[in-house]
């Protein structure tokens, strides 16, 4: 089927050539019965030497880049990425990336943790000093942020990601539970 793409070389490799074959015998019982105690699990080829494309390779499965986009960038085919992934070579140089991928993730965590510890006491500081600058907006937004990512308790339990706190004698808005939305006026 020809499917009218217009595909020229795509990169390194033998030309092709046409493929010939022509039976030599029959296929007998035999043959059947023997290619079902062939082992069908094969090892993968032994890397004879890493180089700097494997290190590409490595570092970018390692930093999330899924299978098919790592070797679309670096011109592998697909199988012998997930080749690859099975040497033991291979799995340990990955291994190696990983754990540097985890580092520099901790570390970009301490830093924004520690961001988040200096705009914290600056804003403690500056409230502190003039209370009176703060619109209680601002203050209820505060809370509201500071709330929604805390882990009270230590559990799992997600907290309400939003708080309405309103006066007492205002209505409430009633929700359509079709559309999820309010009328603002109470019933």
């Amino acid at each position: 089927m020809d499917l009218g793409l217009n595909i020229v070389n795509l990169g390194p490799g033998r030309p092709r050539k046409p493929l010939e074959a022509e039976p030599v015998r029959p296929l007998v019982a035999a043959d059947l019965e023997l290619a079902a105690t062939v082992e069908r699990h094969s090892q993968p080829p032994v890397i004879k030497r890493i180089t700097d494309r494997h290190h590409a390779l490595a570092r970018l499965l390692a930093a999330g880049t899924p299978e098919g986009e790592a070797a679309l960038i670096l011109g592998y085919d697909n199988s012998r990425v997930s080749i690859l992934k099975q040497s033991p070579a291979f799995q340990e140089l990955l291994a190696l990336y990983r754990a540097e991928v985890d580092r520099e993730f901790a570390t970009t965590l301490d830093h924004m943790a520690g961001l988040s510890r200096d705009a914290l006491l600056e804003l403690r500081g500056r409230l502190e000093d003039e209370p009176e600058k703060f619109s209680n907006r601002e203050l209820l937004s505060v809370v509201n942020d500071m709330v929604d990512r805390a882990d009270v308790d230590g559990s799992d339990a997600k907290l309400p990601t939003r708080i309405e706190l309103v006066p007492a004698n205002m209505p409430l808005p009633v929700r359509d539970a079709r559309s999820g939305t309010g009328s603002g006026d109470a019933e």
